[in-house]
């Protein structure tokens, strides 16, 4: 309902949000992505002009995500420029250039972190620099990540976090994935400094991708952000798009989000792009890939099996990456890596215990029993 107050028709806006109003606590604890699309609703009632009692708890909500936002980007301002100062290019990546370049207002795009990419090959050293700043690595990073994942989360002192990428998709950290973003890179000024930002195409790309994997959060901002992206000028090249995701082979989830945009919202995209992607079937990779992104995250995760099958699906990005030969040959450093194991000989004796491991395990819980509420 959300979603048709801020996009749908004109005529529907202040019906629906009445039935949203009836149906919803507002003294109750709102999850993060319905939260974020508060200050979005109150813009687009305020330019119907609705006098309605609770406007001005959406104002100031409205108030809140503009100065967050701005607190954000000028943390991510003064980021940007200790890594330019080093000679390190760096490009804004989801929320920041979607809520400078491609809304009315900063207050309508609420982030709670920001996301900035670096060239590959400069990432150890924007790692360094980053920490050297005072900001310090969320959960259990390593050096090894830098080789096996695409982007390393940070905190700073004031509880501020970002995400430095220096692989601009989860999906596909190659270099023909990374020049092409690069490559349709444009300026994006963030307080005192010029960056870069992915153009309307490679960032529709992105959220998509981003929007439709699963998530324990309803990730619903995907589909503003999409809305605002194809209605853009000069908006978004399809030919170039529907091109890089068929080489790519990133199609099938391109699909499915442009079908739901076109379906649910009428946006304008182009008959033959849909055409040309619903034709595809999804190659073998995107297939595997598929049962974890388009999965019930909390399910896989409280299954040891699918805990090790998403170890497998990252790993398989790496087909992506290195030739089949380097994919097979690092396998077993990778399977240490994920095991947290000092060297890769220990990493047989780690494998051969798995089974009295989990019996152990099963054992446990059969005696524990269920947890109770």
């Amino acid at each position: 309902m959300l979603l048709d107050i801020a996009l749908g028709p004109q005529e529907n806006v202040v019906a629906t949000f009445e039935k949203w109003n009836a149906a919803t606590d507002l003294d109750k604890e709102f999850d993060w992505g319905t939260f974020r699309l508060l200050p979005f609703v109150y813009e687009r009632l305020r330019s119907l002009d609705l006098d309605h009692p609770l406007m001005g708890r959406l104002k100031g909500i409205y108030r809140l995500a503009f100065y967050e936002t701005q607190s954000i980007v000028h943390v991510a301002a003064s980021m940007l420029s200790n890594l330019q100062a080093a000679g390190i290019p760096t490009m804004m990546i989801k929320g920041v250039p979607l809520a400078l370049s491609y809304y009315r207002s900063p207050a309508v795009r609420p982030m709670r972190d920001f996301d900035f990419a670096v060239p590959p090959s400069m990432s150890h050293r924007a790692v360094a620099i980053v920490e050297a700043q005072g900001w310090t690595r969320l959960g259990y990073c390593r050096d090894e990540d830098l080789l096996y994942r695409h982007s390393m989360p940070f905190r700073n002192a004031a509880g501020k976090e970002m995400d430095l990428h220096w692989h601009c998709l989860v999906e596909d950290g190659s270099k023909a994935a990374n020049d092409w973003f690069w490559a349709r890179s444009t300026p994006l000024i963030v307080g005192p400094c010029t960056t870069l930002q992915p153009d309307a195409t490679a960032l529709l790309l992105h959220t998509i991708l981003h929007g439709l994997r699963s998530n324990p959060e309803p990730p619903v901002r995907w589909v503003a952000d999409a809305t605002r992206l194809i209605d853009s000028s000069p908006g978004v090249d399809w030919d170039e798009l529907v091109r890089f995701a068929i080489e790519r082979r990133l199609t099938h989830r391109l699909s499915l989000g442009l079908a739901y945009l076109k379906r649910r919202f009428n946006c304008a995209i182009p008959e033959d792009a849909f055409t040309q992607l619903e034709a595809l079937r999804p190659s073998l990779l995107e297939k595997i890939e598929n049962t974890v992104f388009l999965g019930d995250s909390t399910t896989i995760a409280e299954n040891p099996f699918g805990r090790r099958w998403v170890k497998f699906i990252e790993y398989t990005r790496m087909m992506r990456i290195w030739p089949l030969g380097q994919v097979i040959a690092q396998f077993p450093d990778y399977m240490r890596y994920r095991a947290d194991l000092p060297h890769k000989r220990d990493l047989l004796p780690y494998l051969a215990s798995y089974p009295r491991r989990g019996l152990k395990r099963l054992a446990t819980r059969h005696i524990s029993g269920p947890a109770k509420e």
